[in-house]
């Protein structure tokens, strides 16, 4: 019997996580997933604005697809769907044409710009919802920065520096504070700037108040970090500490959203289960003695830690052929009811609860948060730690 195929179309945040939270619930073999995206990448689209600002690298807003390890990606348009034979109609990059037949069909293709009733707009605005967009507005205000400085004084070197920013929106008000902050005068190839008129941007004010500050945290300025975080100890500057105690935060988190329900009482923490299993997929065919050296864990912690995970059916263990007195460890071959139960469990609850203080967090910032993790854990997956120098 032929498996059932899930078609998704668009890599944006709803395609994208989509296909994520299919490929953790399903078990494998279960179904054939395809995405139908004209990119190979996930854009991260809240930090559109410090890409064209010039602050980040146009790479890292950009998530590669091939992290979606069991999707089968097709790039192409859709350009219609015929849900009487239950196919879409993709169009390629070289203008061919090919049909794909689905089971299961997610529409997500994303959104585009919106052009307000504002003279001039469509003639002469630049949109903002690609990389391309994005990297083409840093070079033009980068130019036209370098133009003004060789011009003479006058309206023509006046108008040269000065940015209109149609929208107060995250995306409007987010540019306009970066590319203010970035500023700097413009160098000519030799020689110092003389002086000049200051650049200026401008943004339509009327829609400045539905900014939600939830949406602004994603990326304040390192001033406003340190003036509304006066009780945190970070300061806007990641260091190793830093690094490590933001580790150590996120793993308390992620103990308070595994349903516990059920389990009874047990004698191994969940931080050590998960140390323990997290080894187990990196050593495949592993033993108690070789995760004891590895981890540093105590043998008895490790030992009720692999029982308690062959009892949740999360890995299977049997005796070595070529050494019967070494027990093997190796990841469960089939899901079992109780991991994909774990794995299922909704991390939104325990970020409220970390994010909030005296009441849990919005959902708006909770969302904002949570798409965060998702990119991180995208690029930072546990194979990432055989690059890194062991525990000692």
């Amino acid at each position: 019997m032929p498996k059932p195929r899930i078609v998704v179309v668009g890599a944006g945040f709803g395609g994208y996580h989509c296909l994520r939270g299919l490929e953790r619930l399903l078990p494998p073999g279960a179904a054939e997933l395809v995405l139908v995206s004209r990119t190979d990448y996930h854009l991260y689209t809240p930090l559109l604005p410090q890409v064209a600002a010039g602050t980040v690298n146009p790479a890292d807003v950009a998530v590669p697809l091939r992290s979606l390890r069991r999707t089968r990606l097709r790039t192409g348009q859709v350009t219609g769907a015929d849900l009487g034979s239950r196919t879409v109609t993709v169009r390629h990059h070289d203008g061919g044409l090919s049909t794909l037949s689905w089971d299961r069909l997610v529409l997500a293709p994303g959104s585009v710009t919106r052009v307000r009733d504002v003279p001039g707009l469509r003639e002469y605005a630049h949109g903002f919802k690609t990389v391309i967009e994005a990297v083409y507005l840093r070079d033009r205000v980068l130019a036209q920065l370098e133009r003004a400085d060789g011009l003479p004084d006058g309206p023509e070197r006046q108008a040269c520096p000065t940015f209109v920013v149609v929208g107060a929106g995250l995306a409007g008000t987010e540019y306009v504070a970066r590319r203010l902050g970035a500023q700097r005068p413009a160098r000519p190839q030799h020689g110092q700037p003389r002086p000049g008129p200051r650049r200026r941007c401008r943004a339509r004010p009327r829609r400045a108040a539905r900014h939600r500050p939830a949406a602004r945290s994603l990326s304040r300025p390192l001033a406003e970090l340190r003036r509304n975080s006066s009780n945190s100890m970070y300061c806007g500057v990641m260091n190793a500490v830093d690094l490590f105690l933001l580790g150590r935060t996120l793993m308390k988190i992620g103990e308070e959203a595994m349903p516990t329900e059920g389990i009874g009482p047990q004698t191994t923490s969940v931080r050590t289960v998960l140390i323990v299993v997290s080894d187990v997929r990196s050593h495949p065919d592993t033993s108690v003695g070789e995760i004891v050296a590895r981890t540093g864990l105590p043998q008895s912690a490790v030992s009720a830690s692999v029982a308690r995970l062959r009892e949740a059916g999360a890995v299977v263990t049997e005796p070595d052929p070529r050494d019967r007195r070494r027990t093997v460890i190796r990841h469960a071959p089939k899901l079992s009811d109780r991991v994909a139960e774990v794995r299922a469990a909704p991390i939104e609850p325990a970020l409220a609860l970390a994010l909030g203080g005296a009441e849990p967090a919005g959902h708006d910032e909770v969302t904002e948060v949570t798409a965060l993790l998702e990119a991180l854990a995208a690029r930072l997956t546990p194979d990432s730690l055989a690059r890194l120098r062991p525990s000692v």
